[in-house]
């Protein structure tokens, strides 16, 4: 799985910063609120592809021109 955060940099410009083979290395905990919704937290980590060990399975992708989110 591929996780992406899309945000916009101190100048207004829009980047994602994408983290590829990303697995959960945590225990998923949620706590439950009365009448609300449950919130959950989960720690998840890029791995490595043992097959191509020189690439870092992280990227960043610069958005050019106009962008509504």
């Amino acid at each position: 799985m591929n996780l992406a955060y899309i945000t916009r940099t101190h100048s207004g410009a829009l980047v994602a910063y994408v983290i590829e083979n990303a697995l959960v290395d945590g225990a998923l905990s949620a706590a439950f609120g009365d009448k609300e919704e449950v919130v959950s937290e989960t720690t998840l980590t890029a791995h490595f592809d043992p097959a191509n060990m020189n690439e870092v399975p992280t990227y960043i992708i610069h958005y050019d021109g106009e962008t509504s989110v």
